[in-house]
């Protein structure tokens, strides 16, 4: 079996293009100075020469100063500006170097000083002895030069401050990675082929956004971490409503991608489902959504509460644009974020999560009402698995967002709007005494769960429709009668629609308005026969 020998690779270094450029710059602005010099002599037409001196004696002396002048700011301005990006590095991240090198003003703005340096030391050294005539238009080329790069250093560093700034270099990024995707899809529209170089740059740059998060929520800078988080959700709802027109294989795994470590933990099986439903760069930005989640869930709540928020956005964006691999990539996500607070025994974050489910849940209903169908098993599932761990208030908290859905379905007449129900009425967990212990937790969250099926059956009574109101009644007249009673005391005697502490959502789950009361009036009178 023949084995290939690999060559050691050399560090290529791009050193000699910015070498050349500088060099060939500097040296055609010179001699079209001397250019213009010799066209000014030729015809008898030399205005710049009335503003100076007759002899060179002094301006050799002066030009030569000017350019030692432009030499000491360019030393100062490199050495000023290193410590600020370094500054920037240490604290987002090492790339910072890369985008700051990559921005082109900033590269301009270097290149003239060097320019304006080499082009003064080139005119001095040329001066004729004798007459400042034959060379006044380079003199006031080389003096404007001057003038310009003493200029532009405060509005450079003003610059500079401006472009390290968070929200302006991930701006930055994101144009980057679209300008990258767009030019992908004309390459395949005009016939070219696909450069695997491409989606390596569009990994790398979400690499460097994902870096730059962490390393603010190291630092507890919350505001950074939030746009990072925001810039994500961006730049993957551009990619949705293009991604039908990247190539066939923008999303094989291969190469320095599949070393990626948020694909290299996946098993071949993963890998091939991630190519087959086309969610390359979904993955990518999910699996630094979950990330982000573990780490700011306890030490920045808005983080957590940012991705949630932004994954609900990205899911609006997969049902605008039908994309249904990224819809249940979010909701396997959503799911996720769900067992990690369960996990942990933290309700609020669970309590959050389910709300924000809950809202693309809703929307789901109008897209494909099936959808939806699976997201109230999910609800319930996960429902059963916090009573199991212990976290019973999220077994309420899923039942009145439940109660919210099947209001939402009954509004929009969704077709499966009886099992939607049925999955509804099954998420109550039994209690196995005939005489539960008072004020027990399991007593507190089955009483929360038929509260919340109560809710709905009040409102299929105001919207006249008893007969889903009677299939209520018949799954929840096994209760005792004396926990119906208690029941019915809770909801009459609640009066206050807003929780009394500060909760994301603000409501009171045992707060019915007025009119939903008085249906259930007839509700409860049912279990009195």
């Amino acid at each position: 079996m023949n084995q290939e020998t690999t060559k050691p690779q050399k560090i290529s270094v791009p050193w000699t293009k910015p070498l050349a450029l500088l060099f060939v710059s500097a040296l055609l602005i010179y001699l079209f100075g001397r250019m213009m010099d010799h066209l000014f002599v030729y015809f008898n037409f030399n205005p710049l020469a009335a503003l100076y001196a007759e002899h060179v004696d002094s301006l050799t002396n002066t030009l030569g100063g000017l350019g030692e002048v432009v030499t000491g700011v360019l030393s100062i301005e490199i050495t000023a500006l290193a410590i600020i990006v370094q500054l920037a590095a240490n604290k987002y991240s090492s790339k910072i170097f890369e985008l700051f090198f990559e921005n082109r003003i900033n590269v301009i703005i270097l290149f003239v000083y060097v320019i304006t340096a080499i082009v003064t030391v080139l005119v001095v050294n040329t001066l004729n002895a004798e007459a400042t005539a034959l060379f006044a238009y380079s003199i006031t080329q080389a003096l404007v030069l001057v003038i310009l790069s003493l200029v532009i250093v405060i509005p450079h560093f003003n610059y500079v401050f401006h472009f390290l700034r968070p929200d302006n270099f991930l701006m930055y990024v994101e144009n980057e990675m679209r300008t990258v995707l767009e030019n992908v899809v004309k390459s395949r529209r005009k016939g070219r082929k696909y450069i695997e170089g491409e989606k390596i740059l569009v990994n790398e740059k979400i690499n460097f956004i994902g870096d730059v998060a962490i390393n603010s929520i190291m630092s507890g800078d919350r505001a950074s971490t939030l746009l990072c988080i925001n810039s994500l959700k961006n730049v993957l709802s551009h990619y949705i409503k293009i991604k039908d027109r990247l190539p066939d294989n923008w999303d094989n795994l291969s190469g320095s991608v599949l070393l990626d470590p948020d694909f290299s933990s996946f098993a071949p099986y993963v890998l091939k489902k991630i190519e087959k439903k086309k969610i390359f760069l979904e993955t990518k930005v999910f699996k630094l959504y979950e990330m982000l989640f573990e780490h700011g869930r306890k030490s920045m709540r808005d983080v957590m509460s940012g991705i949630l928020l932004n994954v609900e956005l990205i899911s609006y964006e997969a049902m605008k644009n039908e994309d249904d691999g990224t819809l249940q990539m979010a909701f396997q996500y959503m799911n996720t974020f769900l067992r990690i607070g369960i996990r942990e025994k933290d309700p609020r974050t669970v309590f959050t999560a389910l709300e924000h489910y809950r809202l693309i849940a809703e929307e789901t209903l109008k897209y494909k009402p099936k959808l939806a169908e699976e997201l109230s098993y999910y609800f319930k599932y996960y429902g059963h698995e916090s009573v199991k761990n212990n976290v019973l208030f999220i077994l309420e908290t899923a039942a009145y967002d439940l109660c919210l859905l099947n209001e939402k379905a009954y509004d929009l007449q969704s077709p499966n709007l009886d099992k939607m129900l049925d999955i509804f009425l099954t998420v109550d967990q039994p209690i196995e005494d005939n005489e539960p212990k008072k004020d027990s937790k399991e007593e507190t969250s089955l009483m929360g769960v038929r509260i919340a099926q109560i809710r709905l059956a009040g409102y299929y009574l105001l919207k006249g429709d008893e007969t889903l109101a009677r299939k209520i009644f018949e799954d929840i007249k096994v209760e005792p009668i004396v926990r119906i009673r208690k029941i019915r005391d809770i909801i009459m005697n609640t009066q206050n629609e807003e929780f009394w502490e500060i909760t994301p959502r603000g409501i009171n789950f045992y707060y019915m308005p007025q009119d939903r009361k008085d249906a259930l009036k007839q509700f409860f009178e049912w279990f009195e026969v």
